[in-house]
C-alpha cells in the first residue's frame, strides 16, 4: 500500500534557499527602483530651483535700461551684478536748454501736469538721463521744480550733467536692482543663498546655490563675440563697461550675460548635483545704446 510522501528536509531547505534568492532579488530590484526614483525626484528639485532662478533672473534683465549693468547696489563682477530698470513711464522728453547742458545739475522734461508730484518723480527717486549719442548718466533726484507750465526740472545736485545735450535726449526713472549670493553681501548671510539686491532690502531668491558666475559677452558690428574682455588683453576699458573698443580699433558693445548656476542635493546619502547655464541677450535698440554711462556721485 503506497502512502503519500511529503517533502524530505533537504527538500524543503533547497525550497527556503530559492525562496529567499528569490525575495532577495526582488528586495534589490526594489531598492534599485526606490533609489533611482530618489535620485530623479533630487535631481528634479535642483534644477527645478536653478531654473527657476534663472527665469527670474532673465526676466529681470530683458526689462533693463538699454543694457545698463552698473554697480549699485552691488558692484558687477564676475559673481554678482546690478542693472538699472525702467519704473513707470518708458520716459520723458528732454527740452533743449537755454545754456550749456553738459555743465547744469538737472535737466528740464516736458510733462503736461499741474503739480511736481504728477510728474512721476520725487525726492530720492533713481533717474536715468540718455542721448541719441549714447551718453548716460544714473543720478538720485533732489528735487523737482517748476520751471514754466508743462515744464518741470528735475535736479540732481551731487553732479553735473556731464554729456551734450541731443534731439531725443530722453529722462527715466529707474529702480536699481542686483542678484548675488550672501557671501558677496555680508559676512552675516547664508553664503549659498542666492538674493536680489534692493537698494532698500534683500530678496531671498533661491537657497543652497553654491555657485554663481556671471560672464559678460560683446559683440561687434560683424557678430564677432568676445568674453570678459579687459586692459590685460588689450581693450580700451574692463568689463562691464558699455562699450570697449580692441586694440586693433574694432567696437564691442555688451550683448549678452551668460550665468552659471550650480546647487546640490542629498539622495542616498550621496550628492546629486546639476549646473545650469542661461544666456539672456540685453535689451538695446538701434536709436538708444548706452556708450558710457556715469554714475553720479562715484
Amino acid at each position: 500500500m503506497n502512502r503519500d510522501r511529503g517533502f524530505t528536509l533537504i527538500e524543503l531547505l533547497v525550497s527556503i534557499a530559492l525562496f529567499g534568492l528569490l525575495l532577495g532579488l526582488t528586495y534589490r530590484a526594489l531598492a534599485d527602483v526606490t533609489g533611482i526614483n530618489a535620485d530623479q525626484t533630487a535631481a528634479a528639485r535642483v534644477q527645478g530651483k536653478l531654473r527657476l532662478a534663472s527665469e527670474v533672473i532673465a526676466q529681470e534683465l530683458r526689462q533693463g535700461v538699454f543694457g545698463a549693468v552698473i554697480d549699485t547696489p552691488v558692484a558687477s563682477g564676475n559673481d554678482a551684478f546690478s542693472i538699472a530698470l525702467i519704473d513707470g513711464v518708458s520716459g520723458y522728453a528732454v527740452a533743449e536748454p537755454p545754456r550749456n547742458f553738459r555743465r547744469r545739475k538737472g535737466v528740464d522734461v516736458v510733462v503736461p501736469v499741474a503739480r511736481a508730484a504728477q510728474t512721476g518723480f520725487r525726492r530720492g527717486d533713481r533717474a536715468l538721463l540718455v542721448n541719441a549719442s549714447g551718453d548716460a548718466l544714473l543720478f538720485t533726484v533732489t528735487g523737482v521744480r517748476a520751471v514754466e507750465s508743462g515744464r518741470w526740472t528735475v535736479k540732481h545736485r551731487d553732479c553735473t550733467n556731464g554729456m551734450d545735450y541731443t534731439p531725443g535726449t530722453l529722462l527715466f526713472r529707474v529702480r536699481a536692482l542686483g542678484v548675488a549670493p550672501g557671501a558677496r553681501l555680508d559676512a552675516r548671510l547664508d553664503p549659498d543663498t542666492l538674493y536680489l539686491v534692493y537698494e532698500d532690502r534683500l530678496e531671498p531668491l533661491a537657497f543652497d546655490v553654491d555657485r554663481f558666475e556671471v560672464h559678460y559677452v560683446y559683440r561687434d558690428a560683424a557678430g564677432g563675440e568676445v568674453t570678459d574682455p579687459t586692459t590685460a588683453a588689450g581693450y580700451s576699458d574692463d568689463y562691464p563697461a558699455p562699450v570697449l573698443t580692441s586694440s586693433s580699433g574694432r567696437s564691442y558693445t555688451l550683448a549678452r550675460l551668460s550665468l552659471r548656476l550650480s546647487a546640490a542635493d542629498r539622495a542616498r546619502g550621496r550628492e546629486v548635483r546639476r549646473t545650469l547655464v542661461e544666456g539672456v541677450e540685453l535689451a538695446n535698440n538701434g536709436t538708444y545704446r548706452i556708450r558710457r554711462l556715469q554714475v553720479c556721485g562715484e
